[in-house]
């Protein structure tokens, strides 16, 4: 993947972090990175594709990052309850940036599951 690519998705998996979010400030509450960090990254003075890897880890932290190809082990899909297996096949079918919403609306249900649990 060439760099304007990547660039370009970075940019699509960061303005959704931030609508999520929906301020600069909450993504930095959120995430630990810094404001000034994230107003460079929106008005373009720091590329997005020049992220040091911890803010990227910060930004998304579903996203796995493998440095070396075949450094896992497949899981073998013979081990997994059917439901398990559709669920993985679907996952598996999503661009990186559905992937990204997906998980942060998994986030979302789970954190209000665990506020509902502390008001009951």
């Amino acid at each position: 993947m060439n760099n304007a690519n990547l660039e370009k998705r970075l940019k699509k998996a960061f303005q959704r972090s931030l609508e999520l979010a929906g301020t600069q400030k909450e993504l930095e509450r959120k995430t630990g990175v810094p404001q000034g960090n994230i107003t460079n990254f929106v008005n373009g003075h720091r590329k997005l594709v020049n992220m040091t890897l911890t803010t990227l880890a910060k930004l998304f932290p579903e996203m796995e990052i493998s440095f070396f190809a075949g450094e896992r082990e497949p899981a073998v899909a013979k081990d997994y309850p059917e439901e398990e297996k559709r669920l993985l096949e679907y996952f598996r079918n999503l661009t990186d940036l559905q992937k990204l919403e997906h998980f942060s609306e998994i986030k979302k249900t789970a954190e209000f599951g665990k506020s509902k649990n502390k008001i009951n």
